[in-house]
């Protein structure tokens, strides 16, 4: 994460609210890892190849804003039915 992915994460809190960073920087890093992943085998690029983390911030914190109250039920549902 460099210094402008800490900025673009406070400003998602400010949108989303500090309970839901958390959901945040969990479907980013999920997201990140998947796409990664996908981008490594398409490319056939090796683990030095680096991929910027704020699109993932991004997705994470637009599915948050839309998504984020029902997932974190379902998350805290599953837990304790």
């Amino acid at each position: 994460m460099g210094h402008g992915d800490f900025k673009l994460l406070a400003a998602i809190g400010a949108f989303v609210g500090f309970k839901m960073l958390p959901l945040v920087i969990i479907l980013s890093t999920v997201t990140g890892a998947v796409l990664g992943i996908i981008a490594m085998i398409i490319n056939k690029k090796g683990r030095d190849y680096t991929i910027p983390f704020g699109p993932f911030l991004a997705i994470a914190g637009w599915i948050t804003l839309i998504w984020g109250q029902p997932l974190t039920e379902l998350y805290l549902n599953l837990l304790a039915p």
